[in-house]
């Protein structure tokens, strides 16, 4: 699924390059950012095409941030309805869109709002529980700390509008 605790697998680094006595960093990670990492770490050109963020930075210096919003993807089905839950976590919140794949016009059919300062293990969505404004702002942070990468609404602003007008937020 696309919760904190399906989505966080170990990751264990290690180089001559590094200080030694393992450390624990705190930046959130991809998996794609293993690959710029390696590179880094070996001294080798990265590819043009290469996506992710290298943690080269966060694995000299543990409380470095080196990376704003986390993604993962999961896909569901739901009686007729198929959609895929396109997840972005950022220090604070989890944002799930559930959005719906049959549809060609790719609906907001639902949405998760996890806020971890007061749920760390996200057992409650406070989607339905902000105020308008409040869910804007939350909703709003993390976009554009994702630079509106969400599949089919890349910089797209107008995501905002149709979070508020998904059946299950009233503005």
């Amino acid at each position: 699924t696309n919760t904190e605790l399906d989505t966080r697998v170990p990751l264990l680094v290690s180089s001559p390059a590094l200080p030694s006595g393992g450390r624990q960093a705190s930046t959130l990670a991809e998996l794609l950012d293993v690959y710029p990492t390696l590179c880094d770490l070996a001294g080798l050109p990265k590819p043009a095409h290469l996506q992710g963020t290298s943690l080269v930075g966060a694995l000299h210096d543990p409380t470095a941030n080196v990376k704003n919003v986390a993604f993962s993807q999961y896909p569901k089905r739901s009686g007729n309805q198929t959609a895929t839950g396109y997840a972005l976590r950022d220090e604070r919140y989890r944002l799930i869109l559930w959005i719906g794949t049959d549809d060609p016009r790719r609906p907001v059919l639902d949405v998760d709002l996890f806020d971890h300062q007061t749920d760390p293990h996200e057992q409650r969505s406070v989607a339905r529980d902000l105020s308008s404004a409040g869910f804007r702002e939350a909703a709003r942070s993390i976009l554009e700390k994702a630079d509106y990468r969400v599949n089919g609404y890349r910089r797209e602003p107008e995501i905002l509008d149709k979070l508020l007008t998904w059946k299950g937020h009233a503005k």
